[in-house]
């Protein structure tokens, strides 16, 4: 990973009781939807948010009942 990858890269950390039974998903601008990932450790839940391939330099994050 070089420096100017790194530097397109966000990282967002939340309390893990945040998502409450829900999942977060990416809302793409043709209105797709794609789960977004996460990584888990103790009580705490971290989004990563790669800006380097975005068409747009904005991320829609919504919640959505896991089932």
């Amino acid at each position: 990973e070089n420096q100017e990858e790194a530097a397109a890269q966000i990282q967002i950390t939340l309390p893990a009781d945040a998502l409450n039974g829900m999942k977060s998903v990416l809302v793409s601008l043709d209105g797709t939807e794609t789960v977004l990932p996460f990584e888990a450790a103790g009580d705490k839940i971290t989004f990563t948010l790669d800006f380097a391939e975005a068409e747009v330099p904005v991320f829609l994050i919504r919640l959505t009942d896991e089932a």
